[in-house]
């Protein structure tokens, strides 16, 4: 199957399937338990919700950093969430019709950071073996190289619904594998 053909099957399943990623997976991870940093995502149509893991993460007073695109581009940037607000209070509609962290927050400075993170990655389908069928944007790809090229020690975590793993995924040479998929 092509990408563009997984993408379509993915769109036809959720509408006979219930989302059923556990969250309560990544966080029995001993990487997410080590880590201080979490990079997340607010779940759109397709993606499984890992806001609860956010705010667990953020009970526990980790770094919780989640993703704004940058509007006309195929670039984003992560903002650092306020431990001590609301993550709805956090949060404004953003591209796509996306919820994303209010611009008034904190941006992550990529070349600055000096800690182990751990990102939680959406994506529309993967392989148990970590290859991941994103939207088409590229916007993960090329953070997540943007992050390697400074040096980051980074633990790629796919998560998605059981319905959203496939056995085969083509890949091209920019896309990121994971380094394990939880589902």
């Amino acid at each position: 199957m092509t990408k563009k053909e997984i993408r379509t099957k993915v769109k036809e399943l959720y509408k006979t399937h219930k989302s059923d990623g556990d969250w309560k997976k990544i966080y029995s991870l001993e990487q997410y338990k080590n880590s201080p940093l979490i990079m997340a995502y607010i779940p759109s149509g397709g993606e499984a919700d890992c806001i609860p893991l956010i705010k667990k993460a953020m009970e526990e007073n980790k770094t919780v950093c989640l993703p704004k695109v940058i509007s006309g581009t195929s670039f984003m940037d992560f903002y650092i969430l306020n431990n001590s607000v609301p993550l709805e209070e956090q949060l404004e509609k953003g591209a796509f019709g996306i919820l994303e962290p209010v611009c008034t927050l904190p941006l992550f400075d990529v070349e600055k950071n000096t800690k182990k993170l751990f990102m939680v990655v959406p994506g529309v389908a993967f392989t148990a073996g970590g290859k991941r069928c994103g939207h088409g944007k590229g916007f993960y790809d090329i953070y997540i190289e943007k992050l390697r090229n400074t040096g980051s020690e980074i633990f790629l975590c796919g998560f998605c619904n059981s319905f959203q793993i496939f056995e085969d995924i083509p890949c091209e040479a920019f896309d990121v594998l994971m380094n394990i998929v939880i589902f």
